[in-house]
């Protein structure tokens, strides 16, 4: 018994690292991730713990960003939320310790951060 339930757990932290480590959508060479517009969010953890994010284009269609979005993202240096995001789940952004410059484009729309 011991031994199949040290195999579960150690299949259940394998993929929760898994998870963590996984980017929404792969950056290209130069770290950069084009959004497409046929997006209108980014979920929760989309991008948690992708280090190799560097710049993200986010298009008008998304209106929210999720909580754990870009966590991790250490790389990630700037960021330009568009006019059309209006909510902004908790800790987006945290442990992307790289990130200096957040630029609200246009008459932003944000109620909820």
């Amino acid at each position: 018994m011991w031994i199949h339930l040290s195999l579960v757990l150690v299949l259940a932290l394998w993929q929760t690292w898994e998870v963590m480590a996984e980017c929404a959508i792969e950056p290209d060479s130069m770290g950069h991730v084009t959004i497409p517009s046929s997006w209108n969010s980014i979920g929760a953890s989309a991008f948690k713990g992708c280090s190799t994010l560097a710049s993200i284009t986010i298009p008008t269609s998304v209106t929210s960003i999720g909580s754990w979005a870009f966590y991790g993202c250490w790389r990630l240096a700037s960021i330009a939320i568009p006019a059309s995001v209006t909510s902004i789940g908790n800790v987006a952004f945290r442990g992307a310790s790289s990130l200096t410059t957040v630029t609200f484009e246009g008459t932003s729309s944000l109620t909820t951060i």
